[in-house]
């Protein structure tokens, strides 16, 4: 970690993100890589995380975080909302400000679980309008395994912009996905909801 940090900062300056869950090697990264740095590490209610939120405070670190309780994630999206209110009360009274936090949203590929898909849409409205939060998806993750998955990325994103995602993991290299980021979102509604569901049918 120490070795990719100190590789990077010698050619960018960018927001660069520690992703793991063991907080020495959170911590190895975040000394190499110092000033605007993110900790991508998941937190469970139940678990003990005062080592991962001291790293975020200590080197004031933007702090993505998965919601978690006794080792599970909930795909609901009410109990999802609910675990990732308890945790913000956490950081915050940790001193770590809202502002600084990310919440994971999740999000299943269609081809298992294609009802879990739509309920991400909920949870991202849940922790937008009930929580505050800024919020983030592995926009991939959605098409995994199922043919034209660019167009796929592409069309999810549309959806959860409408929803007011912040951020996404996705490839930077699918132009179709780059248009929809750069473009304006848009307020479309259920109709939208299921046109996606059904041209994502054509591509299993």
């Amino acid at each position: 970690m120490k070795w990719a940090a100190e590789t990077i900062r010698s050619v960018s300056q960018l927001p660069l993100v520690m992703d793991d869950r063991d907080p020495a090697v959170v911590e190895s990264g975040l000394k190499a890589a110092r000033e605007n740095s993110w900790i991508n590490s998941p937190v469970d209610l139940d678990g003990d995380h005062e080592k991962i939120l001291s790293l975020a405070k200590q080197f004031n670190a933007q702090l993505l975080t998965l919601p978690m309780k006794q080792n599970r994630i909930s795909w609901n999206p009410k109990e999802h909302i609910a675990i990732s209110k308890l945790l913000l009360e956490r950081f915050e009274n940790f001193g770590i400000s809202r502002q600084n936090i990310v919440i994971d949203a999740m999000v299943l590929a269609l081809k298992q679980a294609k009802e879990k898909v739509m309920d991400t849409l909920e949870t991202l409205k849940g922790l937008k309008e009930e929580l505050g939060v800024r919020t983030l998806l592995a926009l991939s993750n959605v098409s995994y395994g199922l043919k034209n998955r660019e167009e796929l990325n592409a069309r999810f994103l549309k959806l959860t912009r409408e929803c007011g995602i912040d951020f996404v993991i996705c490839d930077p290299l699918q132009k179709k996905v780059m248009a929809v980021a750069k473009a304006e979102p848009e307020v479309s509604g259920h109709l939208e909801n299921r046109k996606f569901l059904e041209f994502a049918e054509t591509c299993r």
